[in-house]
């Protein structure tokens, strides 16, 4: 069986995961691999890991090669004894044949092996071969066209780089690609684009400075699936980001404002809200502590401002005393 990290995305567009992960266990299965698919399952993408420590038999489950067929990218760790698998090859073929068929999105991890050594089976790769001998000349064949066709592929190659940046670019680049599949801007939202295209430019992304943003006007003429729009296009562009609706019936109940600072938390830094005290001043430190050295993205839905501060973070000196407060420095006007 696999190891598989929840979300809705690829289920709800088709496609059952976002990643199928392959790789040699005995090389990565507990380094490399694992810290990648946590960091995978930490954005919220849908991954597939087989989880089985060893070998079952030369013949590939049917339950992997349908995880491949069923994924939108496979990440490719190619490290010095992972053609000395059958099972690892044969995934690879699989793989190479769903790039073609499919469309599957092949990234491949050449761990601290040469990718002219893959190509041209050299080195670990050429002796690996030498141990295949005895199987049919198809799928030698097969094997080695699929490792030439892999290595061709520009991929990331962890000599002399830090693995902590590369599990960073490749996460970076799925996402990326799968925010942009997964955007939920409705082509008959008459008029979205141009006031989208006006608040991202408020946003000011690449600029290293804390900015207040906010929507301003009557109720039902789309404020929150504008914010929404703009939250799902650059939200995994931030460390964290959290969007916290319906604030003022929350916020209203008892315990409310302690159940947002949870959740503020819990989006931002990727942990449950149990981990959290639950009185409302040293939730504020918390935040205030942990989020002054974040570039983080949030959103509250609120239909009146509220007197009640949520947050306070001294960043390089500024002090935002009331967040909602402060809410009106910079302020976008839709009109009906």
């Amino acid at each position: 069986m696999g190891t598989e990290s929840a979300s809705s995305s690829s289920a709800t567009h088709g496609w059952k995961y976002d990643v199928f992960l392959s790789f040699r266990g005995i090389d990565t299965r507990k380094n490399f691999t694992d810290h990648l698919y946590a960091a995978l399952k930490q954005k919220g993408i849908f991954t597939f890991r087989d989880d089985e420590e060893l070998e079952r038999g030369t013949i590939i489950s049917p339950e992997l090669m349908k995880a491949i067929e069923e994924s939108r990218f496979a990440v490719v760790i190619l490290s010095s004894d992972y053609a000395s698998s059958s099972w690892c090859l044969t995934e690879l073929a699989k793989i190479i044949k769903c790039m073609k068929k499919t469309r599957l999105r092949v990234l491949p991890v050449f761990h601290y092996v040469d990718p002219s050594d893959v190509r041209n089976q050299r080195g670990t790769f050429a002796e690996a071969f030498v141990k295949h001998k005895e199987r049919s000349k198809e799928d030698v064949d097969m094997w080695r066209a699929a490792l030439e066709q892999v290595a061709n592929i520009a991929g990331f190659d962890l000599r002399n780089q830090h693995e902590s940046k590369v599990i960073e670019e490749i996460v970076g680049k799925i996402s990326s690609k799968l925010t942009s599949t997964y955007s939920i801007v409705d082509k008959d939202l008459v008029g979205i684009n141009s006031r989208r295209e006006e608040l991202e430019n408020l946003l000011g992304m690449g600029l290293n400075d804390v900015r207040f943003i906010g929507i301003w006007g009557m109720g039902g003429i789309g404020k929150t699936t504008l914010a929404r729009v703009v939250y799902e296009r650059f939200h995994d562009d931030f460390d964290g980001s959290s969007f916290l609706a319906n604030v003022r019936e929350e916020s209203g109940k008892h315990g409310g404002l302690v159940s947002l600072q949870k959740q503020l938390l819990s989006d931002v830094l990727f942990q449950g809200s149990a981990n959290f005290p639950s009185d409302q001043w040293r939730l504020k430190m918390i935040i205030q502590r942990r989020l002054c050295h974040k570039r983080v993205l949030v959103i509250f839905d609120i239909d009146v401002l509220l007197k009640k501060s949520l947050i306070t973070i001294t960043w390089r000196g500024f002090e935002m005393r009331d967040l909602l407060q402060e809410l009106g420095k910079k302020l976008f006007v839709v009109n009906p």
